[in-house]
């Protein structure tokens, strides 16, 4: 037993607040469009500005959760400045006024250029405005928080067999089949919807302690503890059928590991099945450091047993790594999280933290060099991976216990 000294969390703690407060947060204020309102869209990983490109409810949800979170714990009028923005963005271009929700894409002036209803991204459009209600007090961003709720629970739920369809056309009279990355299989309900409904629901309870919140919460738990995960090879299932069926066996392991310490909070916060969580998280992370993570301190992307592996290094997997980790290694002190956590944070600062061009590469090769070619924002490249995982290790860092 044992790990990071006192001494080494303190260093960390300060080099996280430091890379989020002088590195990611001023690449993003920089990037919002002073004329059309919200950020722009693209960025190439040259650094090219795309000021044409569409706009994601995805991106701008993170980036009003971003800068509220952000003032939340380091006060600063240029944080609330650009979190009031990313509000008066998602409420006057993405909120449907018609149909209600919000819509999926927007095009560089605003306009709905993909009307559909994605669960996805109305759950980070939840988490946006939950924690921009906990920052700022708005009252108008509470009652929306409530207003998205009962949408998602009248609306999108799957009262027969559980869980949350994945996706409706705009009025949500039928369900949509379209995949939400060309990469994920066609699938009725996915694992990514319901861990960020978790997230959300964690969050909206925070501010707003309903009793239905609690009761959606504990589903979610329930679902996640009983079908998600699949506790003898310690990994998720990612898709399934309406019956929740699982369709393949891909391994995420940013997933996993994202899973187990959100799976975690949740249960915290709500405070039910915790020990069962606990469990389940350290399941999850030590997947990881026994399959997932190189000596180095990199994550591998994704694996089908048996059929392929991306060995790729992906900020968003990396990022989500050392918050898992040092979940793990904070509730039982085991010296191969501590030491895993030290890997992943250190693999960050060498290979992800882009020291010319600000914030994270999207992707390193194996061998730990940026693949440049690749966008450095677009309608998923965004501040919310890698700032909350700052946010994460410097709040649990700062004060060793």
């Amino acid at each position: 037993m044992g790990g990071i000294t006192d001494m080494k969390q303190a260093e960390i703690a300060e080099q996280a607040a430091r890379e989020l407060l002088d590195d990611i947060l001023p690449y993003w204020l920089a990037l919002q469009d002073p004329q059309r309102g919200g950020c722009y869209g693209g960025v190439t990983g040259a650094g090219l500005l795309q000021r044409d490109a569409p706009r994601g409810l995805v991106v701008h949800s993170r980036i009003l959760w971003t800068f509220s979170a952000a003032h939340r714990l380091f006060p600063n009028a240029s944080y609330l400045q650009a979190a009031d923005r990313a509000f008066d963005y998602l409420c006057n271009r993405f909120q449907d006024g018609v149909s209600g929700g919000y819509f999926w894409i927007l095009d560089s002036q605003g306009q709905p250029a993909d009307t559909r209803k994605q669960v996805y991204g109305h759950a980070f459009a939840l988490y946006g405005l939950a924690e921009y209600h906990r920052a700022s007090g708005n009252p108008k961003a509470l009652e929306l928080t409530k207003q998205l709720f009962a949408l998602l629970e009248g609306r999108c739920r799957d009262r027969r067999m559980g869980g949350y369809f994945e996706a409706f056309v705009r009025d949500f009279s039928a369900p949509l089949a379209e995949k939400m990355l060309a990469d994920d299989l066609s699938a009725s309900k996915t694992m990514n919807t319901h861990l960020h409904l978790l997230e959300a629901y964690t969050g909206l309870y925070r501010v707003w302690p309903d009793g239905e919140v609690a009761q959606a919460l504990q589903a979610l738990i329930d679902l996640f503890l009983q079908r998600i995960i699949d506790h003898d090879n310690g990994h998720l299932r990612l898709f399934f059928d309406a019956d929740w069926t699982a369709l393949d066996g891909r391994i995420s392991f940013g997933h996993d590991v994202e899973c187990g310490w959100l799976l975690e909070e949740a249960a915290q916060t709500l405070g039910r099945r915790q020990a069962e969580c606990r469990r389940a998280a350290r399941l999850l992370s030590r997947s990881l450091l026994e399959e997932g993570m190189d000596p180095d301190g990199g994550v591998r992307y994704e694996r089908l047993p048996g059929a392929w592996e991306d060995t790729d290094r992906c900020w968003w997997v990396q990022a989500e790594s050392a918050v898992g980790l040092l979940n793990a290694w904070q509730q039982d002190r085991d010296e191969a999280f501590g030491a895993g956590f030290e890997r992943a944070w250190r693999y960050i600062l060498e290979h992800f933290v882009d020291k010319s061009g600000g914030e994270w590469y999207r992707r390193v090769d194996a061998q730990g060099r940026p693949k440049e070619d690749l966008m450095k924002v677009d309608l998923w490249k965004c501040p919310y991976h890698n700032a909350r995982a700052c946010m994460e290790i410097h709040e649990r860092l700062a004060t060793p216990a």
